[in-house]
């Protein structure tokens, strides 16, 4: 259970569209890469460790952009999470958890709910939460509980328990029985784990989840964690609890890094040293199904020598080309995304190494365009330009006689294109022009807001500083 962040000890589980260029990444680090698949064997020419994950890193499923990390313990969690940030050149949103999910802590209670009887906690980082407990307490008592979720994006979830991760499983008091992990599926596994749970465990008294890592592990191993784990936890409850919050034992680490068009191509070139890999590869698949079934036949045909030359830019283009309608997917550093649209299609065309779209847009009701601070009419219309190439999407808006109202330029990472949908990860800070007057940057406190916070590093920030600058002063010469 001690923390060592010696890269040999820390061994990586990968899932997901980036597995195979995080396997390169990571294993050229020396980290351990374990829980291998077989296609990834294949790739890497490597037998793949069966020890026990001690990191897992794998695409998030609702947001194909985002990976998650989380690992046990915390410090080698936070290293994997760190050198990916590393790797990728910091140019990447990001957040981690406070405390970790699973953290014991000591929380104070500041009160309760009149109607539900809910308690209000005061946690050792200084945030509140609600819990229901299982006993009787007064306002300004500590109690002990366990941080369930700590996800950065959402207020902290807690149960009244001692719940202690293990690399093989999680004991939880108080609590009956034994549960297993969903992918642990061999009925005579199964067995064999409960018989050890019960030989090492009053499972009347304790809650025995069986975690992945499990379901190869040897059972002597098992055994000793099983009681290793529930001695930690007749210690903390035969303990005096503290008289203020603590950290008790830290959690799970979880950590979120969701990857703009710059990044996916650090992870192209990665992935292109095991695998035959179209640049592109990445941000197309990001897309969904029907973008990834075109990569892999591309990628296919490549290896079996029937064509060469083919370039992701290719397979976006013609998806753009053929798309009559687009709609925009703005994403910002707190996880929350935007869609804008649908705008039409106006005009497709590719460059040498990007592509340009123009698409058009006809207000049917009155809007007020929040950062022109003007109200656009019915019969008003839109014109949006953007390139894959650029840190800008250029929003002009006219009358319907044809006279500019205002000029708003979104500053972002290089959009990716994917069929019919366009997406990139908003800066936070915008310039606007309105006519007879100077270009503006706006916004500006919401970047230094968010820089400030850790969701946005260095790289990244510096160069939404300079493109709204770059563009502040494009504006004033390009409209009057």
């Amino acid at each position: 259970m001690a923390c060592d962040t010696g890269k040999e000890t820390v061994n990586v589980r990968v899932r997901g569209i980036y597995a195979t260029a995080l396997a390169v990444m990571l294993s050229e680090e020396g980290y351990r890469i374990v829980d291998v698949s077989r296609v990834l064997k294949e790739r890497l020419g490597i037998q793949g460790d069966e020890g026990p994950a001690h990191v897992t890193v794998k695409t998030l499923e609702e947001r194909l952009d985002s990976l998650l990390v989380f690992g046990h313990p915390w410090c080698k969690g936070e290293k994997i999470y760190d050198t990916i940030i590393e790797k990728l050149g910091d140019q990447v949103f990001k957040a981690k958890s406070s405390l970790g999910n699973n953290a014991v802590v000591s929380a104070r209670v500041l009160g309760f709910d009149d109607k539900t009887g809910v308690a209000v906690l005061e946690l050792p980082d200084g945030r509140r939460t609600h819990a229901r407990l299982s006993g009787k307490a007064t306002p300004g008592e500590t109690v002990i509980v366990t941080i369930v979720n700590d996800s950065p994006f959402k207020p902290p979830q807690v149960k009244h328990e001692v719940r202690i991760v293990g690399d093989y499983v999680i004991v939880s008091y108080p609590g009956k029985m034994v549960s297993y992990s969903e992918f642990i599926r061999d009925a005579d596994r199964k067995a064999d784990l409960l018989l050890t749970a019960g030989f090492n465990a009053d499972l009347e008294k304790y809650h025995v989840h069986f975690r992945s890592n499990s379901k190869a592990a040897d059972l002597h191993i098992i055994e000793n964690e099983i009681r290793e784990l529930a001695g930690k936890i007749e210690d903390l409850v035969r303990n005096p609890k503290p008289d203020r919050p603590e950290i008790l034992l830290r959690g799970e680490f979880l950590g979120f890094i969701t990857l703009p068009s710059t990044a996916k191509a650090v992870m192209d070139e990665y992935r292109s040293r095991a695998a035959v890999t179209i640049p592109l590869h990445h941000s197309l698949k990001s897309f969904g199904p029907r973008e990834s079934s075109l990569v892999e036949c591309a990628e296919d045909l490549i290896e079996d020598a029937k064509i060469t030359g083919i370039h992701g830019l290719m397979v976006a283009y013609h998806l753009a080309k053929n798309s009559r309608l687009v709609t925009i997917d703005h994403i910002r550093p707190d996880s929350k995304a935007y869609r804008l649209g649908p705008f039409t299609v106006r005009e497709a065309s590719l460059a040498e190494n990007s592509i340009s779209l123009v698409l058009d847009r006809e207000f049917k009701r009155p809007v007020v365009l929040d950062g022109l601070k003007m109200e656009v009419e019915p019969g008003d219309k839109g014109v949006t330009t953007i390139r894959t190439d650029s840190w800008t999407v250029i929003h002009e808006y006219y009358t319907r006689d044809g006279d500019l109202i205002g000029v708003y330029a979104n500053i972002n990472t290089p959009p990716e294109i994917g069929g019919s949908t366009v997406k990139y990860l908003d800066l936070l800070i915008d310039v606007v022009k309105r006519v007879g007057k100077p270009a503006e940057i706006i916004d500006r406190d919401e970047l230094e807001e968010f820089y400030s916070r850790g969701l946005i590093g260095e790289p990244l920030y510096r160069k939404a500083l300079q493109t709204a600058e770059e563009t502040r002063r494009l504006l004033d010469e390009k409209y009057t």
